[in-house]
Protein backbone atom coordinates (compact mmCIF):
# COMPACT_ATOMS: atom_id res chain seq x y z
CA UNK A 1 0.00 0.00 0.00
CA UNK A 2 1.31 3.45 -0.93
CA UNK A 3 1.40 6.23 1.55
CA UNK A 4 0.39 9.69 0.54
CA UNK A 5 3.18 12.15 0.84
CA UNK A 6 2.35 15.13 2.87
CA UNK A 7 3.89 18.30 1.55
CA UNK A 8 3.65 21.58 3.28
CA UNK A 9 3.53 24.77 1.24
CA UNK A 10 5.42 27.58 2.80
CA UNK A 11 3.12 30.62 2.39
CA UNK A 12 5.98 33.09 2.74
CA UNK A 13 7.95 31.44 -0.05
CA UNK A 14 4.87 31.22 -2.29
CA UNK A 15 4.07 34.91 -1.79
CA UNK A 16 7.64 35.93 -2.69
CA UNK A 17 7.53 33.84 -5.88
CA UNK A 18 4.12 35.23 -6.86
CA UNK A 19 5.24 38.78 -6.17
CA UNK A 20 8.42 38.32 -8.26
CA UNK A 21 6.43 36.76 -11.10
CA UNK A 22 3.95 39.65 -11.15
CA UNK A 23 6.71 42.28 -11.08
CA UNK A 24 8.71 40.65 -13.89
CA UNK A 25 5.57 40.15 -16.02
CA UNK A 26 4.60 43.81 -15.59
CA UNK A 27 8.14 44.94 -16.45
CA UNK A 28 8.20 42.81 -19.61
CA UNK A 29 4.77 44.08 -20.66
CA UNK A 30 5.82 47.71 -20.12
CA UNK A 31 9.03 47.14 -22.10
CA UNK A 32 7.12 45.50 -24.97
CA UNK A 33 4.51 48.26 -25.09
CA UNK A 34 7.20 50.95 -24.99
CA UNK A 35 9.03 49.26 -27.86
CA UNK A 36 5.87 49.14 -29.98
CA UNK A 37 5.02 52.79 -29.29
CA UNK A 38 8.56 54.04 -29.98
CA UNK A 39 8.71 52.03 -33.22
CA UNK A 40 5.38 53.51 -34.37
CA UNK A 41 6.53 57.06 -33.58
CA UNK A 42 9.85 56.50 -35.39
CA UNK A 43 8.09 55.15 -38.51
CA UNK A 44 5.59 58.01 -38.50
CA UNK A 45 8.39 60.57 -38.34
CA UNK A 46 10.43 58.84 -41.05
CA UNK A 47 7.53 58.24 -43.43
CA UNK A 48 5.64 61.50 -42.92
CA UNK A 49 5.30 63.61 -46.03
CA UNK A 50 3.64 67.00 -46.48
CA UNK A 51 2.16 66.01 -49.85
CA UNK A 52 -1.57 65.35 -50.06
CA UNK A 53 -2.51 65.43 -53.72
CA UNK A 54 -1.10 66.01 -57.22
CA UNK A 55 -2.94 66.78 -60.41
CA UNK A 56 -0.90 66.69 -63.63
CA UNK A 57 -1.96 68.25 -66.88
CA UNK A 58 0.03 68.38 -70.10
CA UNK A 59 -0.91 70.79 -72.85
CA UNK A 60 0.16 69.09 -76.11
CA UNK A 61 0.02 72.25 -78.22
CA UNK A 62 2.48 74.41 -76.29
CA UNK A 63 4.44 71.61 -74.56
CA UNK A 64 3.75 72.81 -71.03
CA UNK A 65 3.08 70.72 -67.93
CA UNK A 66 1.00 72.10 -65.11
CA UNK A 67 1.08 70.44 -61.68
CA UNK A 68 -1.42 71.37 -58.99
CA UNK A 69 0.02 70.50 -55.58
CA UNK A 70 -1.89 70.30 -52.30
CA UNK A 71 0.03 69.86 -49.06
CA UNK A 72 -0.78 69.32 -45.37
CA UNK A 73 1.37 72.25 -44.24
CA UNK A 74 2.50 75.43 -46.01
CA UNK A 75 5.51 74.74 -48.24
CA UNK A 76 7.58 76.38 -50.91
CA UNK A 77 7.60 74.03 -53.91
CA UNK A 78 9.27 73.70 -57.27
CA UNK A 79 9.54 71.09 -60.04
CA UNK A 80 12.38 68.97 -61.26
CA UNK A 81 11.88 67.35 -64.63
CA UNK A 82 13.64 65.50 -67.41
CA UNK A 83 13.40 62.66 -69.91
CA UNK A 84 15.30 60.34 -67.57
CA UNK A 85 14.55 59.54 -63.93
CA UNK A 86 18.26 59.73 -63.10
CA UNK A 87 18.84 63.20 -64.54
CA UNK A 88 16.12 65.56 -63.35
CA UNK A 89 16.84 69.29 -63.53
CA UNK A 90 15.19 72.14 -61.69
CA UNK A 91 12.49 73.84 -63.72
CA UNK A 92 13.71 77.44 -63.68
CA UNK A 93 10.29 78.77 -64.59
CA UNK A 94 8.88 77.52 -61.28
CA UNK A 95 11.70 78.46 -58.94
CA UNK A 96 12.29 82.11 -58.15
CA UNK A 97 14.39 82.87 -55.05
CA UNK A 98 12.98 86.39 -54.78
CA UNK A 99 9.37 85.17 -54.65
CA UNK A 100 9.49 82.74 -51.74
CA UNK A 101 6.02 81.94 -50.49
CA UNK A 102 4.80 79.12 -48.29
CA UNK A 103 1.38 77.87 -49.41
CA UNK A 104 -0.79 74.79 -48.97
CA UNK A 105 -1.99 74.88 -52.60
CA UNK A 106 0.27 75.76 -55.53
CA UNK A 107 0.31 75.43 -59.28
CA UNK A 108 3.73 74.71 -60.77
CA UNK A 109 4.46 74.84 -64.49
CA UNK A 110 7.32 73.99 -66.75
CA UNK A 111 7.78 74.43 -70.47
CA UNK A 112 10.17 73.33 -73.21
CA UNK A 113 9.04 69.72 -73.16
CA UNK A 114 9.89 67.54 -76.09
CA UNK A 115 6.85 66.53 -78.14
CA UNK A 116 5.84 62.84 -78.13
CA UNK A 117 8.45 62.11 -75.46
CA UNK A 118 7.94 60.62 -72.02
CA UNK A 119 8.92 62.99 -69.20
CA UNK A 120 9.52 62.50 -65.48
CA UNK A 121 8.60 65.03 -62.82
CA UNK A 122 9.37 65.39 -59.16
CA UNK A 123 7.94 67.99 -56.79
CA UNK A 124 10.39 69.31 -54.20
CA UNK A 125 8.88 71.08 -51.20
CA UNK A 126 10.50 72.92 -48.31
CA UNK A 127 8.60 73.63 -45.10
CA UNK A 128 8.92 76.87 -43.17
CA UNK A 129 11.20 75.01 -40.72
CA UNK A 130 13.59 74.27 -43.60
CA UNK A 131 12.89 70.54 -43.98
CA UNK A 132 12.98 69.45 -47.61
CA UNK A 133 10.80 66.70 -49.06
CA UNK A 134 10.71 65.18 -52.53
CA UNK A 135 7.69 63.47 -54.04
CA UNK A 136 7.89 60.17 -55.81
CA UNK A 137 8.92 60.55 -59.43
CA UNK A 138 5.86 61.05 -61.63
CA UNK A 139 5.75 59.89 -65.24
CA UNK A 140 3.83 61.77 -67.91
CA UNK A 141 3.61 61.20 -71.66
Amino acid sequence: MLKKAKTKINPKRSDKWTHSYIISTAALAAFGLSTVILTAVYLYIQLWSPFQEFHLERNPTDHVIRVDVKTKVPVEAYLKYGTSQEHLVTAKSTFDESAKSYLKEQTLTTALLLPEKEHFLQVVATTEEGKQFSSRILKIK
